[in-house]
């Protein structure tokens, strides 16, 4: 039971009082005295609220709480606590009203008398349980229980105010939050002032909305002058009185908005890294294929002037071991184009792309013997990025040739490009080896090879996935093995991208 300081100055008086005693001659500490004989809990409390002397069950019943706030600050009786706040600013000497009034999970009866000492008004708080055949009904107690577990316990700050901005409800985390050291101060605080003036603006939108609520980003002002970034869930009902209560949760923003500064700082600097990487990428394959292109023009010399079988062999092997360098070199080349460069789309005539790119494998003697079909549709004109078409069917059409099977007598590679909807679809099909169920859903990974026959660096149809979803295209891969292989893709016809790109570039040549 606790006994502050000052209380101790006061001389007891034990005089036996009535409930119609005049408690005018009577001193603090001699009412307490008496009120603590009874079987009730009890407390005194100031003109300002706040709880100067209590018993042990006033503690029970309410727990350690230094003002009426913290005893009315509940979700549910907020009618209630204005009726209590009416009846302490008007009421005088003597007079008395009691309150049903909601806390731990239960009702109890609050019974306020006024009474002054030494001209300073107080009053005397007793508490009684409710009876249980009282008629407020269970679910509406384990309703109101619910609200206060919901409001205690959330992540989301909570509260009511009036129309005029006065706070007459919030949770505890509102308080903790916006730096308020007690219920009390947070009282203080008008709407208005905690909005920054934003609050009449967020009643007009609420005034216009056919719903009665509305969610938006508010600012709220902290106890210290501090702002925080909250999303807000505003709705307004009328209380029995007919007054406006508007019902405001906010989630706290703040962690979120230093989380994303930190995600956008770090994405501009993976960003520039990953332009610098892919600029020293695209520059270094340029700069190895020049003395590489020299390597194999002294190849060439040498097999037309020496004529050494020994010779001959190893000039072959650094041909060939050249020619696979250069293919990783192209193959990361066509990486960097492909991520690098924005996409520039044009009209592509299909027919001569395929034949130019099967013109250069032609005069491998290996594929000579190959049986080339190229079936395309020119009903219809596609728009798309040329060079990313090209590098798509240029790795489709040299794994064709790779994976041919030397035990059939006819190899046979088709192409077929149609329209569909507003997609082209492109087909390659070879009659090679095939590839096995267990590899379809990786050969798409990098460095990933299904075959011991593959003699290049598991890129190929990586090159081709990354092509075609930096295009919005969809790739399907068929296949069976000692039959062969088809890949079909699904490529947007970019109409009017390349439209509005001609039209961009018109406007620029005015200028």
């Amino acid at each position: 039971m606790r006994l502050p300081l000052y209380m101790t100055l006061i001389k007891p008086s034990y005089m036996e009082l009535s409930p119609n005693s005049d408690f005018k001659s009577s001193t603090l500490s001699g009412v307490f005295d008496h009120l603590l004989k009874g079987k009730q809990g009890v407390a005194i409390i100031n003109s300002e609220k706040r709880i100067v002397q209590s018993n042990d069950l006033f503690e029970e019943i309410f727990g350690e709480v230094g003002c009426l706030d913290e005893i009315l600050n509940y979700p549910g009786q907020i009618d209630q606590e204005e009726e209590v706040y009416s009846f302490l600013n008007s009421c005088e000497h003597n007079r008395s009203h009691s309150f049903n009034i909601f806390t731990k999970s239960e009702y109890v009866n609050l019974s306020l008398r006024c009474f002054r000492n030494e001209g300073i008004k107080y009053f005397i708080a007793k508490v009684d349980q409710v009876s249980e055949n009282h008629p407020i009904s269970s679910l509406v107690k384990e309703s109101l229980a619910f609200s206060k577990l919901i409001a205690s316990s959330t992540f989301e700050l909570i509260f009511r105010c009036t129309e005029d901005g006065k706070l007459i409800y919030f949770n505890r985390l509102f308080a903790k939050t916006l730096d308020y050291p007690s219920l009390l101060a947070a009282r203080k605080k008008g709407i208005n002032e905690i909005l920054s003036g934003d609050f009449h603006r967020i009643k007009e939108e609420l005034n216009s909305s056919e719903t009665n609520m509305i969610t938006e980003q508010v600012w709220l002002r902290k106890n210290n002058g501090g702002l925080i970034r909250g999303l807000a869930n505003i709705s307004v009902h009328r209380n029995r009185n007919a007054e406006y209560i508007y019902n405001w949760v906010v989630l706290d923003l703040t962690q979120y908005t230093e989380y994303e500064k930190y995600l956008k700082t770090t994405n501009t600097q993976l960003k520039r890294v990953s332009f610098q990487l892919e600029q020293f990428l695209y520059s270094t394959s340029h700069d190895l294929r020049s003395p590489l292109t020299s390597i194999m023009g002294l190849v060439n010399l040498i097999k037309g002037e020496v004529q050494n079988d020994t010779v001959e062999k190893y000039v072959n092997l650094i041909e060939q071991t050249a020619f696979g360098l250069d293919t990783v070199i192209k193959n990361i080349a066509y990486l960097t184009r492909i991520n690098y460069y924005e996409s520039n789309y044009e009209r592509i005539d299909m027919q001569r792309l395929i034949w130019n790119i099967i013109s250069e494998y032609t005069r491998d003697p290996e594929s000579k013997s190959i049986q080339w079909k190229v079936d395309v549709d020119e009903s219809f004109y596609f728009y798309s990025d040329e060079e990313k078409i090209e590098i798509i069917l240029d790795q489709l059409i040299k794994n064709a040739i790779a994976f041919r099977d030397p035990a059939k007598a006819q190899s046979t590679v088709e192409v077929t490009v149609m329209e569909q909807n507003d997609n082209v679809v492109i087909t390659v099909f070879d009659n090679g080896v095939g590839i096995e169920d267990k590899h379809i859903n990786q050969v798409c990974n990098l460095f990933y090879k299904a075959s011991s026959l593959s003699a290049g660096s598991g890129l190929g149809l990586f090159i081709v996935k990354e092509a075609l979803d930096n295009l919005d295209g969809k790739l399907n891969i068929g296949s069976q093995v000692e039959v062969g292989s088809w890949i079909t893709m699904e490529i947007p016809n970019q109409k009017r991208k390349y439209l509005v790109s001609e039209s961009r570039k018109s406007n620029n040549k005015v200028r």
